[in-house]
């Protein structure tokens, strides 16, 4: 079957100008996946030494640095070819050979793919990250701008769930293309961790990802004062600098023998394994509406929360607070409780003991709302459906 009427090609690339591939392992899990389906993926990206390279097993997947390469800085110190001149020359010679898919991935990627599509290869634009308008400086207001045109010339949007479906069509009305839901689900495989040793009379409750504000990090250590004494908070902070941070804000924690504080980053299959020592999570989003990223981003969390999702397909019960999406799928599946004052140091220390007493049904729930709500396998079979129609 032909795909967009071009015979015999099967070849996307992906677009994600931002260095952090790395560290978005469902959008990876979807880059691999899609592989599988014997389409080569390129994908356009820009490289730092502070996250890892990203890596994938299938050699279908081609990864190109949009960075200038080091002789370019040498040689000429003033701006000489912009990058997305770069970007352009990649996509207009492969264009002409092979692909019959560009996606865009997040704001910058989508704008980037559109302002460098000289041949009008469809458009796919995978969303991460909304823009919503009220919550921008005068740079994203730019972008924002920007990302309007882009979405006119897009045919796709690829995002987790319908709940954000529904915000993202709120801001953006003009978007007339066909969506299809990716949640973000992390590959189930595993590099054992030789390095990292926890109490085995502890039930180990893990907080990972981010240390800002909004995940309610200084709450969850100072209601842990609170907990039994079989219970070990495990903090893992992803650099020295967040730790540092935390102990700022949290004097007292470093020597705090209650708390186990881990850092650096893991690679993802390492990840996968740190999490499946744990015994409970907590994953709070709790908006503080102070940039684009901590408001509305956080409240309609949907399916994108990369860490939730680990600790359900590692079937890891867990602690959530009170947004919409965790509240309606608990009454689906009994994966975790909910807490609806997370100032309340009490009601943490109560849901631990709780999930505690009945482990095994709340471990299974949590299972059962991965393999039904989080199909990656299900959810790419559908989108590659959508390129043959």
């Amino acid at each position: 079957m032909q795909l967009f009427g071009l015979k015999n090609r099967k070849a996307i690339a992906i677009v994600y100008p931002e260095p952090i591939l790395s560290t978005v392992p469902g959008l990876c899990n979807f880059i691999e996946k899609i592989a599988e389906h014997h389409f080569q993926v390129d994908i356009y990206t820009t490289i730092s030494d502070q996250y890892e390279l990203p890596y994938f097993n299938n050699s279908n997947v081609h990864l190109h640095q949009l960075n200038h390469p080091k002789w370019f800085k040498r040689k000429f110190p003033l701006t000489f070819i912009p990058s997305n001149l770069i970007l352009k020359s990649f996509l207009f010679f492969n264009s002409l050979t092979k692909y019959n898919l560009i996606i865009g991935v997040d704001p910058a990627g989508i704008v980037a793919a559109s302002e460098n599509n000289p041949l009008n290869i469809p458009l796919a634009y995978f969303s991460l990250e909304l823009l919503i308008d009220g919550e921008l400086d005068s740079k994203e207001k730019a972008l924002r701008s920007k990302e309007i045109a882009a979405l006119k010339k897009t045919r796709y949007l690829l995002i987790s769930d319908e709940e954000r479906k529904e915000i993202f069509l709120r801001y953006n009305p003009e978007f007339q293309g066909k969506i299809i839901y990716i949640p973000n689900a992390s590959a189930n495989t595993e590099e054992p961790l030789t390095d990292l040793h926890f109490p085995k009379n502890k039930v180990l409750v893990n907080v990972s990802g981010s240390t800002a504000a909004w995940t309610g990090i200084d709450r969850i250590i100072e209601s842990s004062k609170t907990w039994e004494d079989n219970y070990l908070l495990v903090i893992h902070c992803k650099s020295e600098e967040e730790k540092i941070i935390l102990a700022q804000r949290n004097p007292g924690i470093l020597e705090n023998e209650e708390i186990f504080l881990t850092y650096g980053s893991f690679k993802r299959s390492q990840y996968k394994n740190f999490i499946s020592k744990m015994d409970i999570g907590i994953v709070f989003y709790i908006p503080q509406f102070t940039d684009r990223y901590d408001g509305l981003n956080l409240r309609y969390i949907g399916k994108s929360s990369g860490k939730f999702a680990y600790y359900l397909m590692s079937g890891k019960p867990v602690i959530v607070n009170d947004v919409p999406y965790y509240r309606h799928l608990l009454q689906r599946y009994r994966f975790g409780v909910l807490i609806k004052d997370t100032h309340d140091k009490g009601e943490i220390a109560k849901a631990l003991t709780t999930i505690h007493a009945n482990y095994s049904t709340y471990s299974k729930e949590a299972l059962r709302c991965f393999q039904n709500e989080f199909d990656l396998d299900q959810a790419v079979s559908d989108f590659v459906k959508a390129l043959q129609q």
